[in-house]
């Protein structure tokens, strides 16, 4: 049965997503990689974002594995950061800035690092089944949703 669960978890087929200015101007930034790169901050984004549960799971993967609920990530800062080729601390300072744009939301202990996505309002599986994220949060008005930004792209 969790098997044939975490295969209905994994039919993913789109986001409903509510960012800040703030945020997407953020997102549209770069950051400068150890290697001496520069690497959009929407990469950094995605790339916690692609890992995204969609049901309670807990990763193995880990050496202390939390229980996820859907809309949540763990994280290993250590990890995240070599993949990612900039240090930890940097790092560290992304996901505290990401957090206060409202892009994620940091639940960090001794034991791990659970991130969720308060921007993601929700996500739609392959089947047209919409699910709100149960870690999402109130927006201010200052927000812009995916149908503002492609308006404002249109008449720009």
């Amino acid at each position: 049965m969790e098997q044939n669960q975490q295969q209905d978890c994994d039919k993913l087929r789109s986001f409903s997503i509510e960012l800040s200015a703030d945020a997407l101007q953020w997102l549209c930034q770069k950051t400068m990689t150890d290697v001496g790169t520069e690497t959009a901050n929407s990469h950094f984004f995605f790339s916690l974002l692609s890992r995204i549960k969609t049901c309670p799971h807990k990763d193995k993967s880990f050496r202390r594995p939390q229980l996820l609920q859907p809309g949540q990530v763990q994280l290993s800062e250590i990890k995240e950061s070599e993949k990612l080729h900039i240090g930890r601390k940097r790092l560290h300072n992304m996901l505290e800035l990401m957090d206060s744009l409202g892009l994620i939301s940091l639940c960090s202990s001794r034991v791990a690092t659970v991130i969720s996505f308060p921007c993601i309002k929700g996500w739609t599986m392959d089947g047209g089944e919409f699910i709100a994220n149960p870690t999402a949060t109130i927006t201010s008005d200052e927000t812009l949703t995916s149908t503002e930004l492609l308006a404002n792209k249109e008449s720009t």
